[in-house]
């Protein structure tokens, strides 16, 4: 029987997040059984709200992660939005208990930028799959999927943003059913090793494979790409003209 939950948390600083931790330390911390032990972050800061973090942005991450997670006594590790791969020694030190929160159906789509291929192609929802980390990049069993509506003015950013929060949303209703006993954490991770089916034929989209897409060729795709790449960590999609670039983003004074 697990006595306590020592969660190691990798995740991207935003507004979602701090609204994550002020829920958990509210709702779950004095319960005591499932415990944030510490951040993997792109924060420079030795506490990130109250919590001990790491700087995932800086040379020797995996060195760092595995110091944490040893100090820590971490035996959960939980991904949200984390752009590295998580290593099988790393994997390892917390004998697979690993959980990832995808921002897509990996049976789709595995990868970075979901969001940004979820505009290009043109569809009508997009979702959060909480699954195991197992060995293969995002083809770990599923364990909970939830849908999300695209609307019509939603971009590469305001998409992400409502992933990240439906995603700590998905990952609180885990602490509770944790607490409250509905979900035993042994028999909880009986599947984790196992692939999820057909998630062997989701199209992987790797980081470098956004850049061909920028280039706006006619006005047909415009609107699709100027939402897609309407991201704060990304140029925008441009059209180019003799040589010069023209970028091309979404009115922000427009409601989406």
């Amino acid at each position: 029987m697990i006595k306590k939950i020592n969660v190691l948390l990798l995740t991207e600083s935003s507004i979602q997040l701090k609204n994550f931790i002020d829920t958990y330390k509210r709702n779950f911390k004095k319960r005591k059984l499932v415990n944030i032990k510490a951040i993997a972050i792109n924060h420079n800061k030795e506490f990130y709200l109250g919590i001990p973090s790491i700087n995932i942005t800086k040379k020797k991450r995996e060195k760092k992660l595995i110091e944490i997670i040893k100090k820590k006594k971490i035996n959960l590790l939980i991904c949200l939005h984390y752009k590295w791969i998580l290593s099988y020694k790393i994997l390892s030190l917390v004998d697979f208990n690993a959980i990832n929160v995808h921002g897509a159906d990996t049976r789709i789509f595995r990868g970075n930028h979901t969001t940004i291929f979820h505009i290009l192609k043109n569809k009508k929802n997009i979702c959060s799959t909480m699954h195991f980390i197992n060995k293969e990049v995002d083809r770990g069993k599923i364990i909970k999927i939830k849908k999300l509506k695209i609307k019509k003015l939603d971009t590469g950013q305001s998409l992400q943003e409502k992933l990240l929060t439906q995603g700590f949303d998905m990952i609180l209703n885990l602490f509770k059913s944790l607490i409250n006993h509905e979900t035993n954490f042994i028999k909880f991770f009986k599947n984790k090793n196992t692939a999820e089916k057909n998630s062997n034929k989701a199209k992987y989209i790797k980081i470098n494979e956004i850049f061909k897409y920028k280039r706006i060729k006619n006005f047909k795709d415009l609107q699709l790409k100027a939402r897609a790449f309407d991201y704060d960590r990304h140029e925008p999609a441009y059209i180019l003209l003799n040589g010069i670039k023209y970028y091309v983003r979404i009115d922000n004074g427009i409601k989406k």
